[in-house]
């Protein structure tokens, strides 16, 4: 019968439990401390976060269904607000400023993680409450409407009260038709199709707008019709006598929208430049974590196939287990993170809180670019395991593989590839706790690190360097942390190589031998095609030990302390000068070349030739008059807007701005701007553009 292969390996490696398809590999200690690790890096230091209540509450939701989720229960909890007397008198005094605004533009303007998508979040955010505000009009004319058509007046009724008054009526359409319609649609496509916080603030800004416009509008309404005479109930035009009442009612809403807007921007940019630091370098350890442990999880799935005692049934087929779905997805997954990772660099900011985490974000994205090489090692061992085996003999017997000889080389190789997956995985155990322990602000520099040796290869022997022959002297703890580790890598190795060639070479002479024989032996080309898919599993396994090696400096760089807050930030007044001169001289360069780049593409060049020269003229010559050297600079604005990558939505707010101005301009060109229905216009260019 068939030999248990590696028996002996899997028994000392893991206790007589039944193991999980880790500690076959690795041992039941590592994936203890692993399983803890990842226990202890998914709840945050600050709480538990809303993403992570949510996928413990749903575990089997994807990521655009739990941004999804998010943004419904922030529908949930903004509706709680008019309903319940104590939340609607904490907010503060209704009579002065909409409270609901203010926590409208604050979440909105948060959602912005950059500095500049700050600014540009600002702007925004003002045009989103106006666009809203018109979206929740039109549910509140929708209201309006149905109460003049089929509301009764009490001497019609005998006696008896209005059954729906305008103030319930407008509730009860309003959020039928806006909470149900507008705003849960446009926060779902948002939530799916772009940042999920994107669409968690659009989702609370438009509750928040529709409860400011629920209160405010009924009551505006009533005091225009009073002061305009009509007394049924419906909004008349004002005459030119009556414009004083509605410039009044006006000029209130007026000033409770602009001051909570600028107080929402207040709060926002204070929480963009205090909380979101803070929050941004908790972020960044809790990712990188997942991304250590991301790969102390793919590397154990990529060694079982190899390592297995299954062996290939027939030439159609794949290695027993390559490659399956769960280890795609955790490729994918893992590349994902690196990529979040990326950004998550670029979020931290200067905050004496985080000034470990701050002053190690160059050393950080070095070691992440690191971290990207070494995951091309893995998706390179993942597609060793793809090949197929393909019969290029065709005398071979189809489907015949030589089990015997498939046996002995995996029997031969098997227990020094597990030792170098064990090794591997202890460096990124060892890594993942120092990188951890430094930007938690753990390390402490216990003595000075000057006696350190500057070459890359430096490996202590007796106190001296082998390569270039300089005393090392006392080091700081991580930094020894690191040296150990590359000893122990450079051991590990050497012994790989050695016990890999030995049996390689036993090998090598019963192949030949077989070959001498009579003739070739059936099978033979199946089997070594099979051999090829190990043996370049292991060559692609042996490029990831090194680059694993190589990125230890980058791991002793970020280890290392950085210096204090006030040591980096005391410069004396000539090196402050030289830095801002060498700033400016940048930032103007940097305006120049922008200006002076001019067309950037063909259809640009044929539409600025055709524009502003003779287009049988191969020279472009300046323009002479003030016309044409007017369009020319509002051209070259245009186009220098472009190059800067300049968000749409941002050109999007602006037109709509200067569409409301005369909205604010005086009375009368108010009443005129609604006369002529231009409001409508507005209306409809964001219910066109605004999802999209």
């Amino acid at each position: 019968g068939k030999r248990v292969l590696g028996a002996e390996v899997t028994e000392e490696a893991h206790p007589p439990d039944p193991p999980d398809e880790r500690s076959a590999l690795l041992g039941a200690g590592d994936c203890q401390s692993s399983r803890w690790r990842d226990l202890r890096t998914s709840v945050a230091k600050r709480g538990v976060s809303a993403k992570a209540f949510l996928g413990r509450l749903f575990p089997t939701l994807s990521s655009q269904q739990t941004s999804v989720l998010k943004a419904v229960l922030a529908y949930a909890i903004a509706a709680l607000f008019p309903f319940v007397p104590v939340l609607r008198d904490w907010l503060g005094d209704p009579d002065y400023m909409s409270p609901h605004l203010v926590t409208n533009a604050t979440i909105w303007f948060h959602a912005a993680k950059t500095r500049s998508g700050l600014a540009e979040g600002g702007l925004v955010g003002v045009i989103w409450v106006c666009v809203t505000s018109c979206v929740t009009y039109l549910a509140l004319f929708i209201a309006e409407w149905l109460h003049c058509a089929f509301a009764q007046p009490a001497q019609a009724s005998g006696g008896v009260p209005e059954a729906l008054p305008l103030a319930t009526q407008s509730k009860v359409v309003s959020l039928v038709v806006f909470v149900f319609g507008y705003s849960w649609i446009l926060a779902f496509f948002k939530a799916n199709a772009n940042r999920a916080s994107v669409g968690t603030a659009t989702a609370i800004s438009n509750i928040a707008l529709y409860l400011v416009m629920l209160r405010e509008a009924p009551i505006v309404n009533y005091k225009v019709a009073a002061a305009a005479g009509g007394g049924d109930g419906k909004i008349p035009w004002p005459e030119p006598g009556d414009r004083d009442s509605l410039a009044e009612s006006v000029g209130k809403k007026t000033e409770h929208v602009l001051v909570a807007v600028l107080t929402g921007m207040a709060i926002s940019i204070v929480v963009g430049w205090v909380v979101r630091p803070m929050t941004a370098g908790h972020e960044l350890r809790a990712q990188l974590s997942t991304t250590f442990s991301s790969f102390r999880r793919i590397l154990p799935q990529l060694l079982a196939p190899i390592v297995s005692e299954h062996t290939p049934s027939n030439t159609q087929t794949k290695l027993h287990g390559a490659k399956p779905e769960e280890l795609k997805a955790g490729l994918r997954e893992h590349r994902q993170r690196l990529q979040q990772l990326k950004k998550q660099l670029g979020a931290i900011a200067l905050e004496p809180s985080e000034w470990h985490v701050w002053a190690r974000r160059s050393k950080l994205a070095a070691l992440v670019t690191c971290l990207e090489a070494l995951s091309l090692h893995l998706s390179s061992m993942s597609s060793g395991l793809e090949l197929r085996v393909i019969d290029h003999n065709s005398d071979a017997f189809v489907g015949d593989l030589d089990v015997e000889a498939y046996s002995g080389v995996i029997r031969k190789i098997r227990e020094p590839v597990v030792r170098l997956g064990n090794m591997c995985d202890h460096t990124l155990a060892a890594v993942h706790d120092l990188v951890d322990s430094a930007l938690n602000g753990d390390l402490r520099t216990e003595c000075s690190v000057v006696g350190v040796c500057q070459c890359g290869d430096s490996v202590p022997s007796d106190g001296m360097c082998m390569v270039c022959g300089m005393p090392l002297g006392d080091v700081d703890p991580a930094t020894r942390r690191v040296l150990q580790l590359r000893v122990e890598m450079t051991e590990a190795i050497q012994a790989f190589h050695a016990d890999y060639d030995a049996a390689v070479g036993d090998l090598t002479a019963p192949l030949a031998m077989a070959g001498g024989g009579a003739g070739p032996k059936p099978g033979s080309s199946t089997t070594e095609e099979q051999l090829f898919i190990v043996y370049f599993f292991v060559f692609s396994l042996r490029e990831f030990v090194d680059e694993l090696f190589d990125i230890l400096p980058q791991v002793a760089a970020v280890c290392r302390q950085p210096p204090g807050l006030a040591q980096s930030l005391w410069r004396s007044p000539q090196q402050a000068c030289d830095g801002m001169r060498a700033l400016g001289s940048w930032v103007l360069m940097l305006a120049r070349g922008l200006w002076d780049t001019g067309a950037t593409t063909e259809l640009e060049t044929r539409y600025e030739v055709a524009q502003f020269t003779d287009p049988r003229s191969l020279h472009a010559p300046q323009p002479t008059t003030r016309l044409q050297r007017m369009a020319r600079s509002v051209w070259r604005a245009l186009m220098w807007a472009r190059r800067l990558n300049v968000k749409f939505a941002t050109k999007y707010a602006l037109l709509v701005t200067l569409l409301s101005l005369p909205c604010y301009w005086s009375i009368s060109v108010y009443l005129e701007f609604r006369r002529q229905r231009l409001d409508w216009m507005v209306i409809s260019a964001a219910a066109i553009m605004v999802p999209t």
